[in-house]
């Protein structure tokens, strides 16, 4: 199984624990402007534990659509031009901000943030050593 493919399945995996345990990722699905959020979740968030994988191995992407490739130009982009936040709190948030399709605010950041950069990270590490 390929990077990608390893990573969408632990983020697959996720999403009724988040939805669960944080009301506010609920409300911002709700009211976000996407077609289909769920699908969105799966999407950004395999994007950004990809993203997080690269950057913490000499592993290469395979064969993947060109999409995830677009996202990756984009979080590392967004990532570049907020230097002045850690690097997985820029992810987490650009992760909010694809899902909501504006600017996450406070309320939906601050503890989202925390959590989702928590999850991708132990993710990837999990992948690492395994």
């Amino acid at each position: 199984m390929n990077l990608v493919k390893k990573i969408e399945v632990l983020v697959i995996a996720s999403f009724t624990y988040f939805i669960d345990k944080y009301p506010e990722l609920k409300e911002l699905l709700n009211n976000s402007s996407k077609y289909d959020p769920i699908s969105e979740w799966d999407f950004y968030m395999t994007t950004a534990g990809v993203y997080m994988a690269l950057q913490n191995s000499n592993e290469q992407l395979e064969k993947t659509d060109h999409k995830i490739i677009g996202a990756l130009k984009d979080l590392n982009d967004f990532v570049d031009k907020n230097k002045n936040k850690n690097k997985n709190v820029a992810i987490s948030i650009w992760v909010l901000w694809n899902l909501k399709g504006e600017k996450p605010n406070y309320k939906e950041t601050k503890n989202l943030v925390p959590a989702i950069s928590a999850y991708l990270l132990r993710a990837v590490t999990d992948l690492a050593t395994a």
